[in-house]
C-alpha cells in the first residue's frame, strides 16, 4: 500500500481544506479581494512536519448588490425587480460592471430553500430589471455572479433580502 499524507490548508487562520492523500491537491476559492497568507501543514505518515507559508494577492473587484421592489403585490399582478451592481473595493471601485449575470431567486415564507425565477444581466451603470408575477408571499433577492471582466475578476454578491406580501385580488 502507498504511504498516505495528511494535510490541512488555512486562509487568515481559517482552515480551507484537508485531507489524505498520497499527492496534496486542493482547489481554493477566495470571496475576497487583496492578500491572502495561506499556510500548508503536512504531516507524512513517518511524522515528519512541513509547514509552508505564502501570500498570494487576490486581484479581484467585490461587488454590492442591491435590489428594490414593492413591499405587497395582488395576487396575479406582474411587478418590477429592480436593482443596482457596483464595484464595492478593489483598483475599480465605484464602477458598474457591464453584462455582469445576475440571478433573482424566491424563498417562499415558512421554508428554508431559495428556488431560482429568473436570470438577466447588468446593463448600464449596473441596473438591472426584471417583470415577474409572484404567486405567494416570501423573500426575495439578486445574486451578482462571479465573471472575469477585463483581467479583473469580479467576486459573488449576494443582496439583501426583499419581503413581499402577495394579498388576494
Amino acid at each position: 500500500t502507498e504511504a498516505m499524507t495528511t494535510y490541512s490548508l488555512n486562509d487568515h487562520m481559517t482552515v480551507i481544506g484537508t485531507g489524505t492523500a498520497p499527492h496534496v491537491t486542493h482547489t481554493w476559492i477566495p470571496t475576497t479581494s487583496g492578500p491572502h497568507p495561506l499556510h500548508l501543514r503536512v504531516i507524512q505518515t513517518d511524522g515528519d512536519i512541513i509547514d509552508l507559508t505564502r501570500t498570494v494577492t487576490v486581484r479581484a473587484d467585490a461587488t454590492a448588490t442591491t435590489l428594490t421592489m414593492p413591499p405587497t403585490a395582488p395576487y396575479g399582478t406582474a411587478i418590477l425587480l429592480r436593482g443596482n451592481v457596483i464595484r464595492a473595493d478593489g483598483p475599480r471601485r465605484g464602477q458598474h460592471p457591464l453584462s455582469l449575470p445576475v440571478t433573482i431567486q424566491f424563498r417562499p415564507a415558512g421554508t428554508a430553500a431559495w428556488q431560482t425565477v429568473t436570470n438577466t444581466t447588468t446593463v448600464d451603470k449596473g441596473y438591472f430589471g426584471v417583470s415577474l408575477t409572484p404567486r405567494g408571499s416570501g423573500q426575495w433577492r439578486a445574486t451578482a455572479t462571479a465573471r472575469r471582466l477585463n483581467d479583473i475578476e469580479s467576486l459573488p454578491s449576494v443582496s439583501p433580502t426583499r419581503s413581499m406580501s402577495v394579498t388576494a385580488t
